[in-house]
């Protein structure tokens, strides 16, 4: 994405419909969910297609506020079918996106047009090309993508709807990353408010019917429940510690391939439009999940990054890295001083590197590479930090003992094959 000229990182989120019934949300609602947008360091927000043009004031905070908006028409997930393609359906058609592109195109944060979510464009000739003509005639300027996923974007779903542990993110090598996640439920307090108290431990229907995965939800969480017998308490964290793991995993990897030309990732997804269990960040009462402040501190203009083999380590291994730092920014970052603390269980440092380091604007690479013994015991801890005279940059932090190697089963290798030829990545 260029913004007059200028090399844009995307960094941001899925944006659903604010509220289940859409006549409730006011402009301060708007105002409030772009707000934790801004404060988490994102810099889009794509208005998925399976929902609506949102009211002015979304548009105006994004404004405001310096949002760029990914803005799709309403068509979404036709995965074996095919939209209408009669003469009266395509006048419906641009009867409605010639009234949205008129409502929305004097609006600065608008940057990119897409004709919806999950819809193969070659059956959807029709469509695709009528929205064309309509943004040729009314909005000329601006990029059209014809529909997510295509044209290089992926919705990576191989972790979470098939199974695969997150390090399989890594494995990605599209251009620009527009939908991938895990979910986790809100907090205890907030599950509370819309379980039943017989159905909360362990999980009756009422979860599922609020939107939960629990065979996905269990299997993520299972790393992060060994030895423990799960209550309410622990199940939750250990879901909310999967997601935010998993994002980290996902956010570096695509952010590091900025330097193979990577232009942005978009969680799945940012808000919630009622109480559910879903991969949301902020929960329908607002408020974040822990993979909020993660994302936050992944999302910062500058990145520390260390890229290392995610296996089951034991005291004596060595530990093998890579060291990056990204830079979204257009400033160069004279004199910097990065500091790498390798810490055993009990949180005292056994290794430490450091080194001063000029940062080039809009860049990603390797600055140094680590071959460090791993100490006795275990809960070993890497933190990092990027100082500039007596700024703190950034900094950065990786749990080592974290290991998931659970992989998908026949099924799931299958319904992974057969997604991919339907939608495509």
């Amino acid at each position: 994405v260029r913004v007059n000229g200028h090399r844009i990182y995307s960094r941001g989120a899925n944006w659903v419909p604010a509220d289940i019934l859409p006549g409730r949300v006011s402009g301060t609602d708007y105002k409030d969910l772009v707000t934790l947008a801004r404060q988490a360091n994102m810099n889009m927000l794509r208005v998925w297609g399976g929902g609506l043009r949102e009211k002015r004031a979304f548009y105006e905070a994004c404004d405001r506020l310096g949002i760029l908006v990914w803005q799709e028409f309403p068509f979404a997930c036709a995965f074996l079918t095919r939209f209408p393609r009669s003469q009266s359906y395509m006048e419906l058609v641009e009867s409605e996106a010639q009234a949205i592109v008129r409502e929305l195109r004097n609006h600065p944060c608008l940057a990119i047009w897409c004709g919806g979510n999950e819809f193969s464009p070659s059956r959807n000739e029709a469509l695709t090309v009528t929205l064309s003509h309509v943004l040729e005639e009314e909005d000329p300027r601006r990029p059209f993508l014809p529909a997510s996923p295509a044209a290089g974007d992926s919705h990576n779903w191989h972790v979470w709807h098939e199974f695969y542990p997150p390090s399989h993110f890594r494995c990605d090598r599209s251009p620009f990353a527009s939908e991938f996640g895990l979910q986790a439920p809100p907090e205890t307090q907030a599950l509370r408010r819309f379980i039943p108290d017989d159905e909360l431990w362990p999980p009756g229907p009422s979860w599922t019917y609020h939107g939960a995965g629990l065979s996905k939800l269990w299997r993520y969480a299972r790393p992060y429940l060994r030895g423990v017998e799960p209550t309410l308490e622990l199940f939750v964290k250990a879901c909310q510690r999967a997601q935010s793991v998993g994002l980290q995993i996902a956010i570096e990897h695509y952010r590091r391939r900025k330097a193979q030309g990577c232009g942005g990732a978009l969680i799945w997804q940012l808000n919630e439009p009622w109480p559910a269990i879903s991969w949301a960040l902020l929960d329908y009462y607002r408020q974040p999940n822990p993979a909020y402040e993660v994302v936050k501190r992944l999302f910062e203009p500058v990145l520390v990054s260390i890229e290392y083999p995610f296996l089951d380590y034991e005291p004596g291994n060595r530990f093998n890295a890579s060291v990056w730092i990204i830079n979204d920014s257009g400033e160069e970052l004279a004199g910097c001083h990065l500091e790498i603390t390798l810490q055993d269980g009990d949180q005292q440092p056994t290794e430490r590197a450091q080194l001063q380091v000029d940062i080039e604007a809009d860049s990603a690479r390797i600055v140094q590479s680590l071959d460090w013994p791993l100490p006795a015991g275990g809960g070993w801890r890497l933190t990092c930090e990027l100082r500039r005279e007596d700024q703190t940059l950034t900094n950065n932090d990786y749990d080592l003992t974290v290991y998931d190697d659970l992989k998908p089963d026949i099924a799931n290798r299958l319904r992974s094959t057969l997604t991919s030829l339907l939608i495509p990545e």
